[in-house]
């Protein structure tokens, strides 16, 4: 039978030019990451996904702060690539400022063992974002 899971890439992450709990692109832990302003990036925490989930839903609520969020995914948890949909874009939105915006995207296309989120490009210091990633176990 089976089940509803979600699993988290950040939680309650406060948007600041020192935002802590993140990752270069190499996986480094960073003491601290800017990811305010254009261009300024860093990664989740990668997760290793059940060879069982399915259904996959990328979920992010953004609660006074906006945010970009990109899906990556990688075969090994070292070789990473873009999540890219059927329909041939890439796995990404902008969470806005709006109190408890909450924003999705149905991930139609498999997924490879390992994932990750980018996260940066932030608009102001200030508010936080959750990211997870829902999914079905079967």
């Amino acid at each position: 039978m089976a089940s509803s899971h979600a699993t988290f890439f950040v939680n309650d992450l406060v948007i600041d030019t020192a935002s802590t709990g993140l990752f270069d692109a190499n996986g480094d832990a960073l003491a601290t990451a800017n990811i305010v302003g254009s261009g300024n990036y860093a990664y989740s925490p990668t997760i290793e996904l059940s060879p069982k989930s399915i259904e996959h839903v990328l979920t992010a609520v953004c609660d006074g702060c906006t945010v970009e969020i990109k899906l990556e995914m990688s075969p090994d948890g070292v070789n990473w690539c873009d999540c890219t949909l059927t329909s041939g874009s890439v796995c990404e939105f902008e969470c806005t400022a709006t109190a408890g915006d909450c924003t999705t995207q149905v991930i139609d296309v498999s997924m490879l063992q390992f994932a990750r989120v980018k996260i940066g490009n932030a608009g102001s210091l200030g508010g936080t974002c959750t990211v997870k990633l829902n999914f079905t176990l079967n």
